[in-house]
């Protein structure tokens, strides 16, 4: 049974801090209702795989924060499917997978009894999960239609309490509508009910990830991705498998991590002084190198990003990731709040 309504003075909830509660910086909000949906051949579970995987232990995704917490994966499609993948994400982080549930078959999410059965699940192993992925919705839809407003009312009904009962986002995987490609498949009601909708879109030799629809925040810009494949060990021996990475399908995008830099030694140039006293005490090595504060590269770069990317939340998840990339190829340093050349 759900709660009970209650009714609340405008003037106390106008009293509260508003802040953004991002699960997915930018992205996706704590215990919302998400889909991804696309053609066959679009990654559509390679993404959410990645989502999950980035959640589970709270690694960014692709410049984003995300709230560490655990993952239910309700699947669809057979293990081994999913464990080559999963194998191909530890490899790309370099880390094992954590707080991740995977369903050992396919939901009915229309059916009471399968729902009391995830919710008992869930309580069984003690997880708490952050996010659910449904994948795909046609799989764990049950005996219904999702042509019908009706059976998915009852479906987003069932997914309301799920989220109510856990406290969870929900990410539902889906398939692009018959004959087109403009909408997911099925009844309209399913949109109307989301507070975000993302289409992956085939686009040269890879994809692209488009926000459709994001109900209380600016859409994100789009990304776009290609498939790597790579060689995995499992218990039988080697196999293949594939994960994704961000990729430039032929736009005018510049080399955003050479922006960085660039930026960065105009600052070192004009600004550039000697860490504090401390810092060096600790580290002698860095003695009579110039350094910045992190945040003026950081607005910098914003600066120099915004005819390109207005958007606050795009110049953010670009420096984010390119910091970090410059940081892996031992370009540059940081040191408390500090950047300087390595």
């Amino acid at each position: 049974m759900m709660s009970k309504l209650i009714l609340e003075p405008l003037s106390v909830i106008m009293a509260k801090a508003f802040q953004a509660n991002w699960l997915v910086e930018n992205y996706l909000e704590k215990q919302s209702l998400n889909m991804i949906y696309g053609e066959p051949g679009t990654y559509k579970s390679f993404m959410a795989m990645e989502l999950a995987f980035c959640i589970g232990p709270g690694f960014d995704w692709y410049g984003n924060a995300t709230l560490k917490g655990d993952v239910v994966y309700l699947a669809g499609e057979g293990a081994s499917g999913i464990q080559k993948r999963f194998a191909a994400l530890e490899l790309k982080y370099s880390n094992t997978q954590q707080g991740i549930f995977v369903s050992s078959k396919p939901a009915e999410i229309l059916s009471t009894n399968s729902v009391d059965e995830i919710l008992k699940a869930i309580d069984d192993n003690k997880c708490k999960p952050v996010l659910i992925v449904v994948d795909t919705l046609h799989r764990n839809f049950g005996e219904g239609d999702e042509n019908s407003s009706k059976d998915i009312g009852a479906f987003i009904k069932h997914l309301d309490l799920i989220k109510e009962k856990t406290g969870a986002a929900i990410l539902c995987i889906h398939h692009s509508g018959h004959n087109t490609n403009s909408h997911a498949r099925g009844s309209s009601a399913i949109r109307a009910s989301l507070d975000t909708e993302y289409q992956l879109k085939t686009k040269g030799a890879g994809v692209e990830l488009i926000c459709k629809k994001m109900k209380e925040y600016e859409k994100p810009d789009l990304m776009e991705f290609i498939l790597k494949p790579i060689t995995i060990n499992v218990t039988t021996g080697n196999a293949e498998s594939a994960y994704l990475e961000l990729a430039n399908l032929g736009t005018s995008k510049s080399n955003r991590a050479d922006l960085l830099l660039e930026q960065l030694q105009i600052l070192l140039t004009s600004s550039g002084k000697s860490l504090p006293v401390a810092i060096i005490q600790a580290k002698p090595v860095l003695n009579n190198k110039k350094a910045v504060v992190l945040e003026d590269w950081r607005k910098a770069v914003y600066l120099a990003l915004d005819p390109e990317l207005p958007k606050t939340s795009s110049k953010q998840a670009t420096f984010n990731r390119c910091k970090k990339d410059l940081l892996t190829k031992g370009l540059i340093l940081e040191v408390d709040g500090y950047i300087l050349m390595a």
